[in-house]
This record gives structure tokens, sequence and C-alpha cells, in this order.
């Protein structure tokens, strides 16, 4: 099927985004439309993150040894809302938060790990039980949440 040909079939199907009713530190996606019984992805909502940023602020917050690594792990993060047929068509830098922790114990004392954490699940969904596997193939190449990480 052509890219042209899934964009017109997947906006003449019905569409309504997955908004997450509960809020908390653990975001449960239970839904009919993904393969996996439960999934949990840590996702801060509505609440403080202390010592964090934006994504898009990597370059004022992290030293530039670090950027690297706090992009794979972006990607890593978005990946893996893909294997579980999550779909996010409009992902941008500033829907992911990035969590400085300092390690103080043993041969790590001094060194600091950054974690990339999800904070906006408003514009997302996930596969519907009556989507074919194809549709939902085709509507995440149209979504390319890897592109909306241009930093």
């Amino acid at each position: 099927m052509s890219r042209k040909a899934c964009l017109e079939q997947f906006k003449a199907e019905w569409y309504v985004p997955y908004t997450p009713a509960s809020l908390g530190y653990k975001l449960h996606l239970n839904l009919h439309g993904i393969a996996h019984a439960n999934l949990s992805i840590p996702a801060p909502l509505i609440e403080y993150i202390d010592n964090s940023f934006p994504l898009k602020d990597t370059s004022k917050h992290a030293s530039s040894e670090c950027w690297l690594a706090i992009f794979r792990t972006s990607l890593n993060v978005v990946n893996k809302l893909g294997d579980y047929e999550v779909l996010y068509e409009k992902l941008r830098t500033r829907n992911l938060c990035v969590r400085r922790r300092c390690l103080g114990r043993g041969h790590h004392r001094g060194r600091v790990e950054h974690e990339v954490v999800m904070i906006d699940f408003a514009e997302a969904r996930a596969r519907r039980t009556d989507e074919e596997l194809e549709m939902c193939k085709c509507a995440k190449a149209l979504a390319d949440e890897e592109a909306g990480l241009e930093l």
C-alpha cells in the first residue's frame, strides 16, 4: 500500500486520541489494542521532577559528552512505545524530560546519570481492536515519532 493510500485510509477512519484518566507516577495502558496485557512506562504526570530539564534544553544543562547518550535514550523511549503499538502523531521534544541523577556511592561517586522520561501522553493512542495490523503500521509510518526528536 502506498504512503498516500495509507494516509487517505487513516484519515477516513474514526480517530480518538487516548488521554489517561489517572494521574500517577506509572501510566498503565491496559487498552484492548495492545499486544501485551500490561504495559507500564515510567511517566510522571503533573508532578515536579527534581533536577530535570526539557529534552530541547539538553545543550544548556548537560555536558557535550552526555548529549549522544541522552539522545539515544530518548530514541529508545520512543521506540519502546512503538514496540507496544502506541502511536504518537505529534511527538515534540517538550514531551520528553531529562532527569539528572548523581550517583554517590562507591566507584560511581561524582558521576552523573541522565534518564529520559515521557511526560505527556495526551496525543498518544494504542492500536484499536478493530484496526488491522497493516493499517496500524501505516499510521505508525505516517506518525514518524523519531523525526519529532530533532534537537
